[in-house]
């Protein structure tokens, strides 16, 4: 039998290794918190000029609330906001 020279023996374990190593797993990370950052509160219970403009702002927080990046009550208030200004915007 061939004796395997020691450089690819070598070459041999540190694949294996780096494999194993890529393998492990590990807690899996939260990415509601980087999102919630990049989203941002600012448009929690903005207010539209029009009722176009509320729309577009509703849909807006429509995704992050059904995510759960943006907390339940978070979410309540923007809708309490939400029809507030819609009755405004209809009285003007």
């Amino acid at each position: 039998m061939k004796q395997v020279p020691l450089r690819a023996r070598l070459v041999i374990v540190c694949a294996v290794a780096l494999s194993v190593a890529g393998c492990q797993t590990s807690e899996p990370g939260s990415a509601t918190g980087s999102i919630r950052q990049i989203i941002g509160t600012d448009i929690i219970g903005a207010h539209g000029e029009t009722i176009a403009d509320q729309n577009r702002i509703d849909l807006t927080v429509e995704g992050p609330c059904a995510a759960r990046v943006f907390s339940a009550a978070e979410c309540i208030e923007h809708r309490r906001s939400s029809v507030r200004r819609r009755a405004e915007l209809r009285a003007e």
